[in-house]
């Protein structure tokens, strides 16, 4: 755990890393896998419309009982 919470440390940029098959720890971009931010914003848009959808229908219940 601590050489993981160097490896982001010692970091100047903030570089998504994963534990490759061998157990070392790797630079995904380098691995060719990278996260579009389209696709993170998107998520936590969903995500934020999803929770008020739920707070939306527990107040209607609230309501009638």
């Amino acid at each position: 755990m601590d050489e993981i919470r160097n490896a982001f440390t010692e970091s100047l940029v903030r570089i998504p890393m994963t534990l490759a098959d061998s157990g070392a720890i790797t630079n995904m971009l380098d691995e060719g896998v990278a996260q579009p931010f389209l696709v993170t914003t998107s998520v936590i848009t969903l995500a934020s419309e999803i929770v008020h959808s739920i707070l939306e229908i527990d107040d209607i219940v609230n309501v009638f009982y």
